[in-house]
């Protein structure tokens, strides 16, 4: 899995596009801005940059001016995870443009765990982290973290029982 932020495929200088390539679907999904409805939408292309096709093509919450953000795929490849930066929150769809759903537990999606059980949340504003459970979202964990979210980067652990994030001095946490 691949994490690319910057310009691409036609994004201009004042809107960003960002990349995620996905091994497994052998697809690469990425935002790109439609200025007819003023918002960035989520596309995919095949790994060698042909058969361009919209995976979501208008906002998930209805109206003009979202920025539609990818941000993980699913292990097996099947869902893909992406967050609406104008109305802080995060969605979950298939890499078919299927069964849309709104993820609850956060402002932000960040993450698969390896085995594909849970997805890390983020909710910035109230610094909580929240691990919903895929299958079962009642056995979801939230946990308070004392530490602004803001510069801090996650990973679950190899195993995926543990969420470890490091913070700007190196310090690493570990939450399980």
């Amino acid at each position: 899995l691949v994490l690319l932020l910057g310009s691409w495929f036609g994004g201009s200088a004042s809107k960003k596009s960002y990349l995620l390539a996905e091994s497994k679907a052998r697809r690469i999904y990425f935002s790109k801005y439609d200025p007819v409805a003023e918002s960035d939408f989520i596309y995919s292309v095949d790994q060698n940059g042909e058969n361009e096709r919209p995976l979501i093509d208008s906002c998930p919450e209805g109206g003009h001016f979202c920025t539609l953000i990818p941000v993980g795929v699913s292990p097996d490849g099947e869902f893909i995870l992406f967050n609406s930066r104008a109305y802080r929150k995060a969605y979950m769809i298939r890499n078919n443009g299927k069964d849309l759903q709104k993820i609850d537990g956060g402002e932000a999606a960040a993450f698969f765990s390896p085995d594909g059980k849970y997805i890390c949340l983020f909710s910035a504003s109230e610094n909580i982290v929240t691990i919903r459970n895929v299958q079962d979202p009642e056995k979801s964990k939230e946990f308070t973290v004392s530490k602004d979210l803001k510069g801090l980067i996650f990973q679950f652990s190899q195993n995926g029982k543990l969420l470890q994030f490091v913070n700007d001095k190196g310090e690493v946490y570990n939450l399980d």
